[in-house]
């Protein structure tokens, strides 16, 4: 084989070999296009499936989530209507007087009589006054038991702090020893006395 063979089957060769790095080359660069971009779009459209999926749950749950939204606006409004009501029974001052007139009002109705009312201890709170009222009545046990279960009735917040029943020596009549304490909301907080109590007014 002549030496102009030999340089042309060289240059052969070496042709094929370029071909070949080529396209070694491009393979590369498609690897590489598949690691740089379409994995991630990949793991992108995983993502954005398991969002929809997680958006399709939640838009199944809307009506309960209305449903819990509307209950507690009802719990909300049930709140303030009855703290409206509660601000009504409180006033900013004792006003044992008319607290009397209430109390002797129910024990009427009940048939119970009231013999004796004392205003008693008042106490200055943060936020609030309390003040204890005393009395005594005379009645059946349960005209005793009506009294009390309709305070909740009055239109002055009360709660009972002590109650003492001694049982009838002769008939059917009954005499209590009651203590409630009052509430009240001052604007101005009174100033107590040293040693002393305030008396409501």
């Amino acid at each position: 084989m002549n030496r102009r063979a030999l340089i042309h089957r060289r240059l052969c060769i070496e042709g094929w070999l370029l071909h070949v790095a080529g396209l070694v080359a491009t393979l590369g660069c498609a690897v590489l296009a598949v690691v740089a971009i379409i994995r991630p779009a990949q793991a992108k459209t995983i993502e954005v499936s398991a969002e929809c999926a997680r958006l399709d749950e939640f838009l199944k749950s809307a009506s309960d989530i209305r449903a819990q939204a509307r209950d507690i606006r009802r719990q909300i409004d049930e709140a303030r209507a009855r703290s409206a009501r509660l601000a009504a029974r409180i006033p900013n001052a004792p006003h044992e007087a008319e607290f009397l007139g209430q109390v002797t009002a129910l024990a009427r109705e009940v048939e119970l009589e009231i013999q004796d009312y004392r205003p008693g201890l008042v106490r200055l709170m943060e936020k609030h006054g309390e003040m204890e009222v005393q009395l005594s009545a005379q009645g059946t046990y349960s005209a005793i038991c009506r009294l009390l279960r309709r305070t909740e009735e009055l239109p002055r917040l009360c709660q009972v702090n002590r109650l003492e029943i001694k049982a009838p020596q002769t008939g059917n009549l009954c005499q209590i020893d009651l203590t409630l304490v009052i509430y009240f909301a001052p604007d101005q907080p009174a100033s107590v006395p040293p040693g002393g109590n305030p008396r409501g007014r």
